[in-house]
Order: structure tokens, then C-alpha cells, then sequence
């Protein structure tokens, strides 16, 4: 099961999606704003950000025991992409929206866990290619 590199791929994108429930995107100061009331950035902010992120990783996490099956495989990397998909936009529409807000005057900076999205979703497209390489094998023999 994880000595596919697909399987290795998946779960290492899960575990960069888990991390996200403690690592905020970004931080700065305080202000009275229902954003930035608690001085973070992060998934918990909406429900937007959370159910897509939380999605994501359970698809991708189901997907590596999905190893016998390369279709349902791939169906299941499909949806963690399209999930972290709208979390990267809804993430990218909530930080442009409140730009003004989450600007330099607030001492506003991205963190680590702005990229962890991001990171999930080259290691999803590795993934796809892995079944992929491993579909074609099966094919050939």
C-alpha cells in the first residue's frame, strides 16, 4: 500500500492538509474585524476554507487505500484536486477581498501554511501521474 510512490505522494499531501488546522496562513495584528480577530489567518475562519481543506485530505487519504482499484485510485485524487482547488481560490478570493485589511499597517505577513495548499496540490498531480505510469505497466504485461 505505501511502498507505491503514489501512495507515498498522497500521504504526505494529507499530512501537509492536516497540518493546515494548526498552522495559520498568515498573521498579523489583532483588529475588530470578524478576519483577523484572533490575530491569524487560517482555515477556521469560514467555513470556505475549512470543509474544502478537510476534503481534501480525507480524499487524499482515502485514495491510498484505493491501491487495488487505479480508477477509483484516480477518482479519488481528482476530487482532493478540484477540492484544493476551490480552497486555493476561496483562500486567494478571501485574502484579496480583505487586501486593505490584511495589508503592511497591520503588521499582516503569510506564513508556511499559505504554501501547504499549494505544495498538496503538485503532490496530487505527482500522484496522477504515478497511476498513470503504473496503469500503463499493468497494460503492457
Amino acid at each position: 500500500m505505501i511502498q507505491r510512490i503514489q501512495s507515498v505522494y498522497l500521504l504526505i499531501g494529507s499530512i501537509l492538509l492536516g497540518i493546515l488546522h494548526f498552522i495559520p496562513f498568515g498573521k498579523g495584528n489583532a483588529i475588530g474585524d470578524s478576519l483577523l480577530t484572533d490575530a491569524v489567518f487560517d482555515i477556521n475562519d469560514g467555513n470556505i476554507l475549512l470543509i474544502p481543506v478537510s476534503l481534501a485530505a480525507l480524499a487524499m487519504l482515502i485514495s491510498i487505500f484505493l491501491f487495488k482499484n487505479r480508477a477509483a485510485q484516480k477518482l479519488g485524487v481528482i476530487v482532493s484536486l478540484f477540492t484544493l482547488g476551490i480552497c486555493i481560490g476561496a483562500g486567494g478570493a478571501t485574502y484579496f477581498k480583505n487586501s486593505e485589511l490584511l495589508s503592511s499597517a497591520n503588521n499582516f505577513s503569510l506564513g508556511i501554511g499559505a504554501a501547504l495548499p499549494f505544495l498538496s496540490l503538485i503532490l496530487g498531480i505527482f500522484a496522477m501521474g504515478a497511476i498513470g505510469k503504473d496503469e500503463k505497466i499493468v497494460k503492457s504485461m
